[in-house]
């Protein structure tokens, strides 16, 4: 079963070329080094519509049920030989020399919102609006849709599953204050993720006043207190280190 980890990661993060192709679709454009005369056009965004599919498609990669590995694949993966330290052909682990399903669900999920939140990707989607391309599929219903959607609770799911919606819910939260404090985010950019900053503040407050249960309250507590710790100083405020991902694409074929 030593090997198991190794088989695992790109079988669980089969995905990961495919959510990079969906990924450009949003803030897209359609272009072609057109001629003088040929009457193509050179530069147009997406069509919202299928913005709003692709982001869609994306949302689903950050969902628990998608990210959760069963429990009888967990109980088969043992910790790594002694003498063997983790490489970077296994997931990072918070637990040691333990396989750790947390950090391999927070590597995924941290690979789409990379993606989705990347300032020049935001600056786009915020272009195309100003330029009447985007009616409904706007920056600020994007983000809105983010808080929905990662928030909404559903009874049904395991102590797994809420651990990492939560998990998914802070880095969501961290990767807003980074796109808040990028150089290359535009005004418009930021105004939006503050305002989707203020609204999740609010919401976790009023959350936070009615709840009864420790671990949820344990988490609107520490995302509570990042928020506060970004306004007291952001200049100075530092996200967590990401846990990345094992290489996946082929790095080279040795000597031959």
């Amino acid at each position: 079963m030593a090997d198991l980890e190794r088989v695992l990661v790109p079988l669980y993060l089969a995905h990961r070329y495919q959510t990079e192709a969906v990924s450009k679709t949003i803030g897209g454009v359609l272009y072609t080094y057109a001629v003088r005369g040929d009457k193509q056009p050179s530069n147009e965004p997406v069509p919202e519509a299928d913005q709003q599919r692709a982001f869609d498609a994306l949302m689903l990669t950050l969902q628990p049920e998608f990210l959760a590995l069963p429990e009888t694949i967990i109980q088969l993966i043992p910790p790594q030989p002694i003498g063997f330290d983790r490489d970077r052909e296994l997931f990072k682990s918070n637990t040691g020399g333990f396989f750790d399903p947390l950090a391999a669900s927070a590597s995924s999920a941290g690979l789409t919102l990379d993606l989705l939140l990347m300032p020049e990707r935001l600056n786009r989607i915020s272009e195309q609006q100003a330029r009447g391309t985007l009616r409904l599929f706007t920056l600020g219903s994007m983000l809105k849709q983010f808080h929905v959607r990662l928030f909404a609770q559903p009874a049904s799911e395991s102590n797994m599953q809420k651990t990492i919606r939560r998990q998914v819910q802070h880095l969501w939260m961290e990767k807003l204050f980074a796109v808040a404090m990028s150089d290359i985010a535009t005004a418009s950019v930021k105004g939006n993720v503050l305002l989707a900053i203020n609204t999740v503040e609010n919401d976790l407050k009023q959350q936070m006043a009615i709840s009864t249960n420790i671990d949820e309250q344990a988490s609107l507590t520490y995302q509570l207190n990042q928020i506060s710790r970004f306004r007291e100083k952001p200049e100075t405020f530092k996200t967590s280190p990401a846990l990345g991902l094992p290489p996946g694409q082929p790095i080279g074929c040795g000597d031959e």
